[in-house]
């Protein structure tokens, strides 16, 4: 779903320069549904969207001992106000849904930069009892409906 998004706003923007790099490796693993498109959403609604040369998006996604690593960097607008001073409801939003899904277990870091926005995020993933996989599909059970 990520790579699919991030491939609609590429042909929503434009020339633009981005990087996706997702093992393929481990889809017999669940995370949280959705819980990754706030951070990608933001790095095109907040960043490169504002940007009339050179936008740019880097999406990396692996997973390595049952955690997922995921990490969205993005270039900034040199007139982008600081984050500090708009809302954040997005980011305050899946802060609070990491807390209740992974309390204690996950590593959210986000760095703001004035030319780049950076987010890195590490959660444990859950095995798929109960799922099927047949060419990256999954027919779901009610293990994981929880979000």
């Amino acid at each position: 779903m990520v790579r699919d998004y991030m491939a609609l706003e590429k042909i929503r923007y434009g020339e633009m320069n981005m990087t996706i790099e997702i093992q393929e490796e481990g889809f017999e693993k669940l995370i949280a549904p959705l819980l990754l498109i706030p951070f990608v959403e933001n790095s095109f609604k907040h960043g490169t969207s504002k940007m009339l040369a050179h936008p740019w998006v880097n999406l990396q996604v692996a997973i390595e001992n049952n955690t997922l690593h995921f990490s969205v960097v993005n270039s900034l607008p040199s007139e982008a106000e600081p984050q500090l001073k708009k809302g954040n409801i997005g980011l305050k939003n899946v802060k609070k849904r990491l807390e209740l899904l992974y309390p204690g277990t996950h590593e959210l870091n986000i760095v703001s930069k004035p030319e780049s926005f950076f987010v890195s995020l590490k959660v444990p993933l859950q095995e798929a009892n109960g799922y099927a996989s047949t060419n990256a599909e999954f027919k779901t059970t009610t293990d994981y409906a929880m979000a």
